[in-house]
């Protein structure tokens, strides 16, 4: 019972950290499509456009949706090299890093975007100009999706919702047909209100990210960074203590 109570209460701390992590890729996602109509932390999507690119015989255009992915990946590799690899060794992992890292590539897609190097904001995609602010925008997302993944032993996601929704549902049917345990479906209860709590916060801060990119364009960018700075300075200690715990 000591061992379940202490899993509610690291749960409990860690839903405002996943909540403001979902809140910032909310916005991130809202400020990608706003600019060029694109959903920067959907790796399905550009899979997506790489078929139909390959279909109509634009294999520049494939190729560029296929490798914007690949900031994706190599943001979430950088985030996994700070974190997951470090636990493996048994040091402390540098979430706080990774969430600087995060804000840098938000400041700077914040600040060439501002100066016209994408462009104008909210134009249809032009690939010269906005496959830059597209590899930005994945890197980030990667980078958090990683920290976000490896903190919380692969329970959540912060950038994408398809997946959590899934696990939402069967946590749902897990609470109310699942376990005879009064303790395992109270611990089960607690999983699925973060992840409720997680998709909330993702389509809250897609509205306020909306409402900021459509007053300040580019510079809409700037509140996650302030958000992700946020996050660095706190350390971001996602489930660190239970991940220690637990080797």
């Amino acid at each position: 019972m000591q061992h379940a109570v202490h899993s509610v209460m690291v749960t409990r701390g860690a839903m405002i950290k996943w909540s403001l992590m979902a809140f910032i890729a909310g916005s991130i996602n809202a400020g990608g499509f706003m600019a060029c109509q694109r959903f920067v932390s959907h790796v399905t999507g550009f899979a997506t456009l790489f078929g139909v690119g390959v279909a109509t015989q634009d294999m520049v255009g494939a190729l560029s949706m296929l490798s914007v992915p690949g900031f994706f990946l190599v943001g979430a590799m950088v985030s996994a090299y700070f974190t997951d690899a470090r636990l493996l060794r048994g040091r402390r992992a540098r979430f706080g890093l990774v969430m600087v890292l995060v804000a840098l590539l938000l400041l700077l897609a914040a600040i060439l975007g501002h100066f016209q190097i994408f462009g104008q904001f909210g134009r249809d995609y032009q690939e010269d100009q906005d496959f830059i602010l597209l590899s930005l925008l994945c890197g980030a997302s990667g980078l958090q999706n990683a920290a976000v993944t490896t903190g919380s032993r692969s329970l959540m996601r912060a950038t994408h919702l398809t997946g959590m929704t899934t696990d939402l549902g069967i946590g749902i049917v897990r609470v109310l047909f699942g376990s005879d345990d009064r303790t395992v479906r109270l611990a089960e209860f607690y999983v699925m209100f973060v992840r409720m709590c997680i998709v909330l916060a993702f389509c809250f801060g897609s509205v306020i990210g909306a409402f900021l990119f459509i007053s300040y364009g580019y510079l809409g960018f700037l509140m996650p960074t302030f958000l992700a700075l946020v996050c660095g300075a706190l350390g971001f200690w996602i489930f660190v203590y239970h991940l220690d715990a637990s080797r």
